[in-house]
């Protein structure tokens, strides 16, 4: 029988059987193993390297690999924005969306106060979908133009005012109405009085011309419900329309 080969044990190392039980073992003593022990010994090391070995390729990959983050649907995945020196960038995701009406087919001047809306008798107030990247989300409003797509002598100057939730419209042409429940919900208010920018000077419904909104801050706005944010506007000056004339709102947004 071939003499067995002796290991040198660190008295800090348990040693097992083949049958995984606890040898009694003495500090410094020599310990004699089997060949079929150290094949058994040597197979679990190699076995042990080669996983370390993997995990460590599939850290250094993750690593490597953007970071990534919910998209502007919640869901998708996007990757994580970073500054030039690979620290996460501070700031929201730049969107701009829009909502459109069409005034009823008549040329009954607006007063100041008046509601200005897309029927006498059922209004519907302005929806902007989509102004959170998640339902009963967050963002700011930073910017707005309204768009006219008409070129009257005298130029519209109006309010926009903004709810969480839909509120009850007003008729067209009627002096405006916000019920005292909607006053919950109300978020702000854009202010389209400003100088109106001729973008084609032909006349009355032929031409348009654009109306820079303002903010007096970015406004910080929650929803408690969806991703949809309604406005009613209101005329702030006598203004003469075209019959079924077109409006465009145009929210500028930094999305939480």
């Amino acid at each position: 029988m071939p003499a067995l080969p002796v290991v040198n044990i660190d008295w800090r190392v348990l040693l097992v059987d083949t049958t995984g039980a606890a040898l009694a073992v003495s500090a410094g003593a020599a310990v004699p193993v089997t060949d079929a022990e150290l094949a058994t010994v040597r197979r679990v090391a190699e076995d042990s390297f080669l996983k370390l070995s993997r995990l460590e390729e599939i850290l250094d990959g993750a690593l490597q690999a953007p970071l990534r983050v919910a998209g502007t649907d919640g869901v998708s995945p996007r990757p994580l924005k970073l500054n030039l020196d690979g620290t996460p960038a501070v700031g929201g995701f730049s969107k701009a969306l829009s909502a459109t009406f069409t005034r009823p087919a008549d040329t009954t001047a607006y007063a100041i106060g008046d509601a200005m809306a897309n029927s006498t008798s059922a209004p519907v107030p302005l929806a902007f979908v989509g102004v959170t990247r998640l339902a009963a989300g967050s963002t700011y409003l930073v910017g707005a133009t309204l768009l006219d797509e008409a070129n009257q002598t005298t130029k519209l100057q109006a309010y926009l005012h903004l709810f969480s939730s839909i509120p009850t419209g007003t008729n067209d042409n009627a002096a405006l109405a916000v019920a005292t429940a909607d006053l919950v919900n109300y978020v702000g208010l854009i202010d389209f009085t400003g100088t109106a920018v001729v973008t084609n000077s032909a006349s009355g419904a032929s031409g348009n011309v654009v109306i820079p909104g303002v903010l007096k801050t970015p406004i910080p706005f929650n929803l408690t419900a969806n991703t949809t944010l309604y406005g009613i506007l209101q005329a702030n000056n006598a203004y003469t329309h075209v019959s079924g004339e077109v409006f465009v709102i145009v929210l500028n947004l930094s999305q939480d």
